[in-house]
């Protein structure tokens, strides 16, 4: 609609809009248009120390936190309507059932969505929910506050992740390194997307350029702030 210039998406994102743009009737040339390709993203799933998860098919008869958008608590006592999902938050939801549909436990898992960061890491405490899951770069506050507290971080590999990887591009295998969480003392492979850099179809050329020029004259300084951008990839 004209109303937004640029954003940060991960592929799924992007590729979710893509087709269902194409599927509705939507030109290819009037969709988005990607300038970057920036960091793989991975996918974590931690679970409670005690749940006795070791792997993905392990997660079957258990209580799973998902995170697409996660909410803020309400600080005040007349609570705001809640939003609609956004579209962030299904395609979050579609990449789980993806995943829990090739390890064959989809239909065996209880999938809980929309809590804030204290009622998971509440959920943890007490019991209530074994597993958490989500993307590190959007919700790395709630990976470290759960393995702070003792969580752990599960694979997401094997021959199953394969399948998935042929049919649907967006999935990388990647690895989070050790030391990347609280107490996550060796490196698990598990699956990721890439952040894009996207703008609308109708951005004038020449100022698509001056951004894409101008973001990777910053990297050297954005390094030294922030590691967030450390995998990123310039031959890409």
């Amino acid at each position: 609609r004209n109303e937004v210039d640029l954003a940060l998406v991960p592929a799924n994102t992007a590729y979710f809009s893509y087709v269902e743009g194409v599927q509705s009737g939507v030109a290819a040339n009037d969709q988005l248009r990607v300038i970057s390709a920036l960091q793989v993203t991975p996918f974590i799933l931690v679970v409670r120390p005690d749940s006795g998860i070791r792997n993905v098919r392990g997660l079957r008869g258990h209580t799973i936190a998902r995170f697409g958008v996660v909410r803020a608590p309400a600080t005040a006592a007349r609570q705001p309507a809640a939003p609609a999902p956004s579209s962030a938050a299904f395609d979050s939801m579609r990449v789980t059932e993806l995943v829990l549909n090739a390890f064959g436990v989809l239909d065996d898992v209880r999938i809980v969505s929309g809590l804030t960061v204290e009622e998971i890491t509440s959920g943890f405490e007490k019991g209530t929910l074994d597993a958490a899951y989500g993307t590190a770069y959007f919700q790395s506050r709630v990976f470290n506050a759960l393995t702070a507290g003792g969580a752990r971080l599960v694979p997401i590999d094997g021959v199953e992740i394969d399948g998935l990887v042929q049919r649907f591009p967006f999935i990388r295998r990647t690895i989070v390194a050790r030391d990347t969480y609280p107490g996550q003392a060796v490196a698990v492979r598990t699956i990721g997307v890439d952040l894009l850099v996207v703008c609308r179809s109708g951005l004038d050329p020449d100022l698509v350029y001056d951004l894409t020029r101008q973001y990777f004259a910053s990297l050297p300084a954005l390094l030294a702030a922030t590691h967030t951008v450390s995998r990123v990839d310039l031959e890409r």
